[in-house]
C-alpha cells in the first residue's frame, strides 16, 4: 500500500503563474501546489471514511443558492444619515470601503482551468454531481486514488446520458484523467454526473476542472470596509489570494471576472467536510464588491469554498478554490482594520471586541469596526 504522500505525489499538476498588472503585489508566501495540498490532506483525515452532506443535503444547498436573489450592485450610493460612517444600506450592514482597489484575476482558461468540483469518496464508487455553466469550454476529470488501485470515471450529461472523453491524458496507475472538449456545447449546460468506479474498494480524491471565462479572485479580510483582498499575486487557477488568521473572525471578500455575472452564495469546507453555508452579501466603492462571513479557522487546516451563482442563461455555476489558516499572531493585539502592535496579552477588550486566546501568552482584542488599539479602546477616524 502506496504512503498518502504517495498519493498526492502521483496527481499530476499542470500550473503556470498568471502575469499580473499590478507590481505592488507581493509574491512570497505563496499558496502550496495542488499536490501539496492534497498530501497534507491526506496526512490529516488518514484516508479514513469522510462525513460529508448527503445528496439530499447536497441538493439542498443547490437549491438554496437558486433561491438566493441575484444581488443588485449599486454605485455611488449616499450615506442614508443614520448609520454609521463606513456603512450604509437597510440596518446599516453594507459596507463602504475607504480603499478601492483593483482586482488582478487569474486566468481560469489556463492549464486545465478552474475547479468546478472537489470532494473526497470513501469507496470510490460514488456518483457525485455538478453544474456545469455557459462559460466551460473544454472539462477534465482527474480521480486519485489511495495506494496501487486502479480508478476510472463516467460521465452523465444533463439528460443522463453518457459522455465519452474525448481523450486520456498519461498518468499513474493511480490516476485516472479524462479530457472532454466543448462538452458544454455539444450536450448543453445544466446538471451533470460523475459516477467513480474502481479496481478494489478505497478512498480516492477527485476534481472537475474547466477551462472557463468564469472566474473568481479576492481573499480574506478582517475589516469589511477593507478592498485590500489580494496581497499575494494570482497563482495558476486559484482565486483566493489572501489568507485568513487562525482564530481571527474575517470574510471573504471577491470580484468575478465578468461583469454581468453575479455571485449568490459561499460554502465552506474544512478538511474536505462542509461546515458553513453563507448567502452573498455587498459592498459599495469596492474592486471586490460581494462579501460573506464572518468565517473563523478552527485549526491550521485544509479549506475550500465552493462559490455558487447563476447565469443569465438560467444555469447554475460553481467554481472550488482553496485557502489556508495562517498562524494567528503571538502577543499581539488585532483591530478590524488589521492593524496589530507587539504589546502585552489583553486580559479585557473595549467598545465590543472579542478577546481571542484568553488567558494565555497569544491573547489579543478583535475589534469591531471603527475601532483599534490592544484593548479596542481607540476609535478609528475617516
Amino acid at each position: 500500500m502506496a504512503s498518502t504522500g504517495t498519493l498526492a505525489c502521483a496527481i499530476v499538476v499542470l500550473c503556470a503563474t498568471c502575469s499580473v498588472a499590478r507590481a505592488t503585489l507581493d509574491s512570497s508566501n505563496m499558496l502550496p501546489s495542488r499536490s501539496d495540498r492534497l498530501e497534507r490532506l491526506a496526512q490529516r483525515v488518514g484516508w479514513k471514511p469522510i462525513v460529508r452532506p448527503s445528496e439530499a443535503e447536497l441538493n439542498a444547498i443547490e437549491n438554496k443558492a437558486r433561491r438566493q436573489p441575484q444581488p443588485k450592485i449599486e454605485h455611488n450610493m449616499q450615506n442614508d444619515g443614520f448609520c454609521p460612517p463606513g456603512y450604509t444600506g437597510i440596518n446599516c450592514t453594507s459596507p463602504i470601503c475607504y480603499n478601492s482597489s483593483t482586482i488582478v484575476y487569474h486566468d481560469g482558461t489556463a492549464n486545465m482551468g478552474d475547479d468546478v468540483d472537489w470532494d473526497v469518496s470513501d469507496t470510490c464508487t460514488d456518483t457525485y454531481y455538478f453544474p456545469l455553466d455557459s462559460f466551460v469550454n473544454d472539462v477534465y476529470i482527474e480521480i486519485s486514488a489511495n495506494g496501487l488501485a486502479a480508478p476510472n470515471g463516467r460521465i452523465l450529461n444533463p439528460t443522463g446520458q453518457e459522455v465519452l472523453p474525448t481523450s486520456m491524458l498519461p498518468s499513474p496507475l493511480n490516476t485516472w484523467i479524462a479530457k472532454y472538449e466543448n462538452i458544454v456545447k455539444q450536450n448543453g449546460a445544466g446538471r451533470y454526473g460523475l459516477t467513480l468506479n474502481i479496481s478494489r474498494a478505497g478512498t480516492c480524491i477527485y476534481s472537475v476542472q474547466a477551462k472557463t471565462t468564469l472566474s473568481v479572485d479576492g481573499g480574506f479580510i478582517i475589516d469589511p470596509r477593507d478592498d485590500n483582498v489580494q496581497t499575494q499575486q494570482p497563482q495558476g487557477n486559484n482565486g483566493i489570494e489572501r489568507m485568513p488568521i487562525h482564530g481571527v473572525p474575517s470574510y471573504l471578500a471577491f470580484a468575478v471576472s465578468l461583469s454581468n455575472i453575479q455571485a449568490q452564495s459561499v460554502s465552506f469546507y474544512t478538511n474536505a467536510v462542509f461546515s458553513l453555508f453563507y448567502p452573498v452579501n455587498t459592498r459599495y466603492g469596492c474592486g471586490a464588491p460581494y462579501f460573506v462571513g464572518a468565517f473563523t479557522c478552527s485549526s491550521v487546516g485544509f479549506y475550500h469554498v465552493k462559490i455558487h451563482g447563476v447565469d443569465p442563461y438560467g444555469n447554475a455555476w460553481q467554481r472550488v478554490y482553496y485557502f489556508d489558516c495562517l498562524a494567528g499572531p503571538s502577543s499581539k493585539a488585532v483591530s478590524s482594520n488589521g492593524q496589530s502592535a507587539n504589546l502585552l496579552p489583553s486580559s479585557q477588550c473595549f467598545n465590543e471586541g472579542v478577546l481571542i486566546n484568553a488567558g494565555t501568552a497569544d491573547a489579543f482584542c478583535f475589534c469591531k469596526p471603527l475601532f483599534t488599539g490592544n484593548m479596542c479602546q481607540t476609535p478609528l477616524t475617516k
